[in-house]
């Protein structure tokens, strides 16, 4: 479906829709070769690396919140009128704290190593993610504060 045929988004959401999704394209390929070159740069020379799944959480995660934050800050995350986003939010809040809380809790209780063997484990990955999800969470939820504010102020 063309986003210049949905009719849930005004012209304005949907410049800002198009820009934040070509603002996450070049991300994600910056972030495809950030990754490539921190496998061939810093798992050599003494540098400490990152695994492979922390990378790719990385890599998944940083255009996510990229683009969502632009949505929310242009107005162009939800559609005319609606707020669904609430629900979402407010799971993102759950499963970010979740995310963090027991991978923190599992490190310090030595059920996970943070590093081993010169090789920065899972732990960044699943604290990533859930850091990603509360600041997109915290983003939305004040980005609505300062609109309800605003518009409160103009009525």
């Amino acid at each position: 479906m063309s986003m210049m045929n949905n009719k849930n988004f005004d012209e304005r959401q949907i410049l800002a829709r198009g820009k934040g999704f070509q603002i996450g394209f070049l991300v994600s390929l910056g972030m495809i070769v950030a990754d490539l070159l921190a496998e061939d740069f810093l798992s050599n020379d003494g540098f400490i690396g990152i695994n492979v799944y922390s990378r790719a959480m990385l890599c998944i995660w940083i255009p996510i919140l990229v683009v969502s934050v632009y949505f929310i800050l242009n107005d162009a995350y939800e559609k005319i009128n609606e707020t669904g986003g609430k629900a979402l939010m407010g799971m993102f809040v759950f499963v970010g704290l979740f995310e963090i809380i027991v991978t923190v809790v599992r490190v310090a209780s030595g059920s996970i190593i943070f590093v081993e063997n010169g090789v920065v484990g899972d732990a960044l990955g699943q604290i990533f993610t859930g850091a990603a999800m509360l600041g997109i969470s915290v983003v939305y939820f004040v980005k609505l504060a300062l609109n309800k504010k605003t518009f409160g102020d103009e009525e």
